[in-house]
């Protein structure tokens, strides 16, 4: 089955100098918190002479507390030294009146199933063995004995007086200091040995690489932000206990433990970091190769403030309001606020790449200009992702030049022939004017139109002289305005037929013929209202026609004349003629024989009652 390794491993590298009298080398593995066994083989052996090992820290020379066994029969020394004095240095040997060369070592851990820790008691108690000395095994990072348990610690003596601890079942909450406690029975006689580091070391797990924020330009990457240090927007995670070392892009940065294996790295960003690879990777001695893990890394820079340009509009053309920021990544929104509306569903933006990866980002309205839009208020808004702050332009206001919005003719409600035709324009605030033609040029020669101006309404007066050959003849008038090259008539306004009074002409006569027969009828029923009374005999209730010798006179008809009935109003006059000589006669004839019956004596005749006499229709007197 597998175990872990624990404790530490170091690799071998062999320095030499002086004068070298020997050969110096040592038992590998050389592993942290265990002795370390060096072997000397001197050039020259003299069993009177003991080697005395060195190490070297701070470019200074200590010399080490070893214990020394020399092997007469083979001519070799053993020296016995505890990694946990020094660890990793250089050590030799000084040999009477030499030296060896310097050999180097690195320790390592390698954690296995179980940890052994030996303990050599001093000279003095091995030598005084009727001493009640009581050694105890010691955890110095909690402050408590470690007790002997079956399957848990055991211990055991080597031949050499060495012993042996041996902790089972080692996992890397074990990593600590450990030390052997040792009295002699008498109060405040406990001594205890040098601490022995344990740094149980398991395979790391691969690492990996996150970040708080996050952009849709590289989903896959880390992002950072201009100037701010690294370790507020990325970590680097990895199991195992073994701090990673993080790189940005060839520099090896500077990494911090911050809780539950996850590490940051102390590095500030700046704008020529972005799109670099950063790699977090981890290693130790349980481990046969490194675990790498890599990311791009994304920095964000804070753009530009936008600048908004706004300027002089003309209705009906496009109006060319833009705001524009540049040197953001990423890039940023911007939106149109008219009078604090905003103008999303009118506006059209655009992105494109500057040479040094950021962002130069534009705004426009896509929509002609409107006359609503004069003298509104505009602003830009800007705000860009991983920036709080967002930032606002300062209004400006928006003159849009506009033409007439009314065109319209009006002519007087009582014609003449010299009569004022009024052309009025409305809502507008370009430079404009109005102008009269005609189709017949003759209309306006030697007219100046009388002009009245306010701050949005003209009006033009034209004096027309007009007869009714001039029927039918145009006259148009047009705002010409110096911002827009068409002529402005609203849909061709033109009075055709308003120079001429033959209509108005036309109906007095209709009214004038009204009136006549009107005055006709009236007369002719008085008259025959004074024929019936001259037929009937006042007190009679019989009426007797008797036989009247009477010469005959014979009216020869007049021609008649047909009075119209109905009046056109038509542009066509139409003429009447009445015979207004007759009416006139017939009246006085009437009038003057009811005098002479109220006048004249009454003249008796006899009356032949017997016979009557049949009258003609046509000798009728009183026909009508």
């Amino acid at each position: 089955m597998d175990i872990p390794y624990s404790l530490m491993w170091l690799v071998l590298s062999v320095a030499r100098g002086g004068a070298t009298c020997g050969d110096l080398k040592y038992r590998d593995p050389a592993i942290k918190g265990r002795n370390v066994t060096f072997v000397f083989k001197p050039d020259n052996y003299q069993s009177e002479l003991l080697p005395i090992l060195k190490h070297h820290r701070n470019n200074n020379y200590f010399i080490s507390n070893a214990i020394v066994r020399n092997d007469q029969d083979n001519h070799l020394y053993y020296i016995v030294l505890n990694s946990t004095d020094h660890g990793s240095t250089s050590y030799a040997v000084i040999y009477g009146r030499c030296c060896s060369f310097w050999l180097r070592i690195f320790v390592y851990s390698d954690q296995r199933s179980t940890v052994e820790l030996g303990y050599f008691p001093n000279t003095a108690v091995i030598n005084n063995i009727t001493a009640s000395y009581v050694r105890q095994w010691h955890n110095a990072t909690s402050s408590s004995d470690m007790h002997l348990s079956a399957g848990h610690l055991s211990e055991s003596e080597d031949p050499n007086w060495e012993f042996v601890l041996t902790i089972h079942n080692v996992d890397r909450w074990m990593t600590g200091n450990y030390s052997v406690r040792c009295t002699d029975g008498r109060t405040g006689g406990d001594k205890f040995t040098q601490p022995v580091e344990i740094a149980v070391i398991v395979p790391s797990g691969k690492p990996s690489l996150h970040s708080y924020n996050h952009t849709s330009d590289c989903e896959d990457c880390l992002v950072g932000i201009d100037g701010k240090d690294l370790d507020k927007h990325i970590y680097c995670h990895t199991t195992g206990g073994s701090v990673p070392t993080i790189y940005v892009g060839e520099s090896n940065v500077t990494v911090h433990f911050i809780s539950n294996d996850t590490y940051q790295p102390l590095y500030v960003a700046r704008k020529d970091d972005h799109m670099k690879v950063v790699t977090c990777s981890v290693f130790n001695a349980a481990m046969v190769s490194p675990l790498n893990t890599s990311s791009k890394l994304y920095v964000a820079v804070r753009p530009d403030k936008a600048v908004l340009n706004v300027p002089e509009l003309k209705e009906g053309q496009p109006a060319n309001i833009t705001c524009t920021t540049t040197g953001g990544r990423p890039s940023s929104t911007l939106s149109l606020m008219l009078n604090a509306n905003n103008m999303s569903s009118i506006v059209i933006t655009t992105t494109h790449y500057n040479d040094d990866l950021t962002y130069i980002s534009s705004i426009y309205l896509n929509e002609n200009a409107k006359r609503e839009w004069h003298s509104l208020k505009v602003a830009c808004y800007q705000h860009t992702h991983f920036f709080a702050a967002s930032y606002m332009t300062e209004e400006e206001t928006i003159y849009c030049r506009y033409p007439p919005s009314e065109i319209f003719l009006e002519k007087p409600v009582i014609p003449s022939k010299l009569q004022d035709i009024y052309h009025l324009v409305k809502d507008f605030n370009d430079n404009c004017s109005l102008q009269w033609t005609s189709d017949k040029p003759l209309l306006l020669k030697d007219r100046h139109p009388e002009k009245r101006t306010n701050l949005k309404s003209m009006m033009s007066i034209l004096n027309v002289s007009v007869t009714k050959e001039d029927f039918g003849n145009v006259l148009c008038c047009s705002a010409v305005c110096s911002s827009f090259k068409r002529k402005h008539d609203k849909q061709g306004i033109k009075e055709t037929k308003g120079a001429s009074p033959l209509p108005w002409i036309a109906a007095a006569v209709g009214c004038l013929i009204l009136i006549i027969i009107v005055a006709g009828l009236v007369v002719i029923v008085v008259r025959k209202r004074n024929v019936e009374t001259l037929e009937t005999s006042p007190g009679n209730d019989d009426t007797t026609y008797a036989m009247v010798d009477k010469p005959r006179i014979k009216r020869t008809p007049e021609k008649t004349r047909h009075v119209p009935t109905k009046a056109t109003y038509d542009d066509t006059l139409v003429y009447a003629d009445l015979d207004i000589e007759h009416l006139e006669e017939t009246s006085k004839s009437v009038q003057n024989k009811k005098r002479s019956t109220d006048s004249e004596p009454v003249e008796y005749v006899e009356i032949n009652f017997s016979a009557r006499a049949q009258i003609s229709e046509s000798e009728n007197i009183y026909q009508n």
